[in-house]
């Protein structure tokens, strides 16, 4: 089976974009503060585990796909689509920034002008399906 360069190249953006999505997730996850520590710090845990779990789904099926998985940290910044944030203090109103990361991801995927291949479109919905939750459940908390 002939792999589809356009769908290679999304699979590769969005492993880049969960990574990045990853990193500042646990930096919230770690300098998060305020009255809502408790709740913000075991839910970003939980969804750190979830975006963890789709950066293997991803980087795998990119080698099923007889491709490379990114390990390149400059090329993951490249090629994500969200930018990498340093600030080292959160407080409650950081639940939006997650918002905004997961919007962002969920954007990535539903702007896609073709169709996945029938090996990627089940991980693709089961990825939809996750984080689109994940935002309406951090949408509510602020």
């Amino acid at each position: 089976m002939k792999n589809n360069k356009n769908e290679l190249f999304f699979l590769e953006t969005l492993q880049s974009t969960l990574q990045i999505a990853y990193q500042n997730i646990s930096n919230i996850h770690w300098h998060i503060s305020g009255l809502h520590f408790f709740t913000i710090h075991k839910q970003t845990d939980k969804l750190r585990a979830d975006i963890l779990e789709f950066i293997d789904m991803t980087a795998e099926k990119l080698v099923m796909l007889h491709h490379n998985a990114i390990v390149d940290s400059k090329k993951i910044e490249q090629l994500s689509r969200i930018k990498e944030d340093t600030s080292l203090s959160f407080k409650e109103d950081s639940t939006q920034l997650v918002v905004n990361y997961l919007e962002e991801i969920l954007k990535l995927i539903t702007s896609v002008t073709f169709s996945f291949s029938a090996t990627v479109q089940p991980m693709i919905d089961e990825i939809i399906l996750s984080l689109d939750k994940w935002r309406w459940q951090f949408e509510k908390n602020y």
